[in-house]
């Protein structure tokens, strides 16, 4: 079992509503091009260090991703993560980092969204 969850650059204000139609327009055919938002690089290097999704170490059996590499956009990060330990401990660190970073998350399964503490 396994679910989606994205971490968003949003600007302010951020919400429900606007989480969920910025994820929509992140995973259409027709995203927009442009510069990687640093929060985006920032976050993704931060959570590589800690669960690679690239090279051998992605494909050993405590990788929380069920589908590597991550795709990443100018302005997203979205997972694939697995049920188990593995995946609450990468699930608790994606949020930390989220926040730090100052980075939504946005769950697409129960639609919600945990903004960054400001």
């Amino acid at each position: 079992m396994s679910f989606d969850l994205a971490v968003l650059a949003m600007s302010a204000p951020a919400d429900l509503s606007s989480a969920h139609q910025m994820f929509e327009s992140c995973t259409a055919a027709e995203h927009a091009e442009g510069e990687i938002d640093e929060r985006i690089t920032l976050f993704y290097e931060q959570l590589r260090a800690v669960f690679p999704d690239s090279g051998s170490e992605a494909a050993r059996s405590e990788s929380p991703w069920m589908s590597t590499p991550l795709e990443v956009g100018i302005d997203h990060v979205i997972m694939r993560v697995g049920s188990g330990p593995v995946g609450t401990t990468a699930i608790e660190t994606v949020l930390d980092l989220a926040s730090r970073n100052e980075l939504a998350v946005y769950d697409p399964q129960s639609d919600d969204v945990y903004l960054p503490d400001r």
